[in-house]
């Protein structure tokens, strides 16, 4: 999740584990200095987990740490019917209702829970 990325860099650059200019470098080489520091500092681990996907999440609106939009993915294409070009959704009914359903943009409040056995 890019947010989670989001995070951890600018934790990195606020704590000076790395610079603005490091971020023109390569992310193998901004990870490895940041990650030196993953040890002492549990928060920057903890950003690490979420990052990696290692802390499962739930979608908890009322407790929360973390809310995400994510725009809807969903598509409405064109195509030929016959001389004339025309939205899939105009033709199959179904279609529609499925793109009216699904267009809106997502909200996700997440709560991280730590994996058994991680």
């Amino acid at each position: 999740m890019l947010k989670t990325v989001g995070n951890y860099l600018k934790y990195a650059l606020k704590n000076k584990y790395i610079e603005a200019a490091d971020l023109f470098t390569t992310d193998e080489a901004v990870m490895a200095k940041i990650n030196k520091n993953l040890e002492p500092d549990s928060a920057l681990a903890g950003l690490y987990e979420k990052m990696n996907n290692q802390l499962s999440f739930v979608n908890s609106p009322q407790d929360f740490e973390m809310s995400v939009f994510l725009k809807s993915r969903i598509v409405d294409p064109l195509f030929y019917d016959g001389n004339n070009i025309i939205k899939l959704s105009d033709r199959c009914p179904g279609w529609k209702q499925i793109t009216g359903q699904n267009l809106k943009p997502k909200k996700y409040f997440l709560k991280y829970k730590k994996n058994p056995g991680l």
